[in-house]
């Protein structure tokens, strides 16, 4: 495939850019534009490469979780709706949540609090004039944000993001009681939610949505959370403006380069699936065709 030129923007942070591009390609993939998944693919296969190796700490699940997300996109890019998130929030969730459930598959929940590799989640808190305008304005906000939560609380926050860790895994990986587990993740989230919004109206539904956005809810609570999300209005707002800041807390991630068999695979795949879809197509117009000329005949 050829890769397709979004028009250009100038003057923006570079985060507002990377969305509008994004939600561009998303427009035009779910329009059936296959070279638009493929700009998609090269603008954010090195950041979603990197978020997926941070999850599974396993390159095969990694590659695998990249393929199975794109593959997702491709299939599912109708349901994006830009009035409820961003296209970036949208696109980083999907790779997260194949990541994730590579990981669980896997059982390589082993990160410990501390090590280098974890540490590896977000840049040094000293950043330079030159990453702060690479990361743009948002990404820098947020980050900066879970930066001046205490040590234990961003600790627990972001395990519970990477790691999919809920709320009884932490307790028992950090050797901490339940209710103080519950307590530095609801914590967190509101003086996360005060910091970016500038807002101190914090409501319970404000945290119990970044609680499910973290994936830290018990199984039963975070279904029942996403059947209520799917009805209310109100629980998808709250989600999804969640999603948006989780994904810039992704965006600081350093890019790795995935390998090319991975878009050699997603490309195989989609031209699979619209040769099917062609084939099915023409199915339809030969009975079509074929009665068309009886009747013809008959009159």
């Amino acid at each position: 495939m050829k890769t397709h030129n979004a028009r250009p923007y100038s003057g923006m942070p570079k985060d507002v850019l990377e969305n509008m591009k994004v939600e561009q390609f998303l427009a035009e993939i779910s329009a059936g534009n296959a070279q638009a998944l493929h700009s998609l693919y090269s603008l954010l296969s090195p950041l979603l490469y990197g978020l997926s190796l941070r999850i599974t700490r396993d390159p095969v699940l990694a590659e695998d979780a990249l393929q199975e997300g794109f593959l997702r996109i491709w299939r599912s890019s109708t349901l994006f709706d830009p009035r409820k998130g961003s296209g970036m929030g949208w696109v980083i969730t999907i790779i997260r949540n194949r990541a994730r459930t590579a990981a669980r598959r896997s059982a390589r929940q082993h990160v410990e609090v501390g090590s280098p590799s974890y540490l590896e989640a977000l840049p040094s808190e000293d950043l330079s004039g030159l990453d702060r305008v690479v990361m743009g304005e948002a990404v820098l906000r947020v980050h900066t944000c879970l930066g001046k939560l205490p040590d234990q609380t961003r600790d627990a926050i972001q395990l519970a993001f990477f790691d999919g860790l809920t709320h009884q895994e932490l307790s028992q990986k950090l050797s901490v009681p339940l209710g103080t587990i519950k307590s530095w993740i609801r914590r967190g989230l509101a003086q996360m939610k005060t910091c970016v919004s500038g807002s101190e109206n914090i409501s319970l539904l404000d945290l119990l949505a970044g609680e499910h956005v973290l994936g830290a809810l018990p199984f039963q609570v975070e279904n029942a959370f996403e059947r209520r999300r799917e009805r209310d209005a109100v629980y998808c707002v709250a989600a999804d403006w969640w999603q948006d800041q989780f994904a810039y807390v992704a965006m600081a991630i350093k890019p790795v380069t995935p390998p090319r068999r991975i878009w050699q695979s997603i490309d195989e795949a989609v031209s699979v699936t619209r040769n099917r879809e062609a084939i099915s197509w023409e199915w339809w117009l030969l009975p079509a065709a074929i009665a068309g000329v009886l009747l013809f005949q008959m009159f």
